[in-house]
C-alpha cells in the first residue's frame, strides 16, 4: 500500500498522461486532475497552465468552457492545509468551486478560459 494521498497519485497519473491538454477549433483545453462535490459544491483542480498568468480577480471574473461548450465560472482559488511540507501537486495546481455546478457529470474533462 502506499503512504502517497490520493492526490499525489490522481497527479502523477496526470503527469504520465499523453491528454495533459486538447485542442478544439485551435483552443487549448486542460484536462481537470480531480473534481469532487463537497456539499453539493463542485470541486476540481487544474494545471496551473490552464489559468495563464491571471491573478485571483481575473480567474473568478473569467468565463471557463469545457469541450462540450459549456459555460462556467470558479471562485477564488482554494486553500488547503497540511501537516509538514506541502505535496508538490500544491505548488503547480489550482483547486476552486465550478459556480453554480452540483454535479459531477454537469461538467467535462477538459477546462478552457474564454476569450
Amino acid at each position: 500500500m502506499s503512504d502517497k494521498s490520493k492526490m499525489e497519485l490522481k497527479y502523477e497519473r496526470y503527469l504520465l498522461s499523453k491528454d495533459k491538454t486538447l485542442i478544439l477549433d485551435g483552443k487549448t483545453f486542460y484536462r481537470i486532475i480531480d473534481k469532487f462535490l463537497v456539499k453539493k459544491m463542485l470541486i476540481i483542480t487544474l494545471p496551473l497552465e490552464a489559468f495563464g498568468d491571471n491573478t485571483v480577480e481575473k480567474i473568478i471574473t473569467n468565463k471557463y468552457t469545457d469541450e462540450d461548450n459549456r459555460v462556467f465560472a470558479f471562485s477564488a482559488p482554494m486553500h488547503i492545509s497540511f501537516i509538514g511540507k506541502a505535496p508538490d501537486w500544491y505548488y503547480e495546481t489550482l483547486t476552486v468551486q465550478v459556480k453554480g455546478v452540483k454535479k459531477i457529470d454537469e461538467i467535462g474533462d477538459y477546462i478552457s478560459k474564454m476569450e
